[in-house]
């Protein structure tokens, strides 16, 4: 029923491919007001990959 931090990790990192192929920017929308530690967690996954990476790539940043 729900995703790991693994499958949100790799949607992460298909979401962030996507929108640098496309030159896209790259927005999550979540409502962590129902389901706070859910979807707080795909917004923690996706910051942390995003200040990991951004720092570690030379490609221009997707803005989150």
């Amino acid at each position: 029923m729900y995703n790991t931090d693994e499958s949100i990790i790799g949607f992460a990192h298909s979401c962030f491919n996507m929108a640098l192929s496309k030159k896209w920017p790259l927005y999550l929308s979540t409502k962590n007001t129902i389901l706070k530690k859910y979807d707080g967690r795909f917004k923690d996954i996706f910051q942390e990959i995003y200040e990991r990476d951004s720092k570690l790539n030379s490609r221009k940043p997707v803005l989150l």
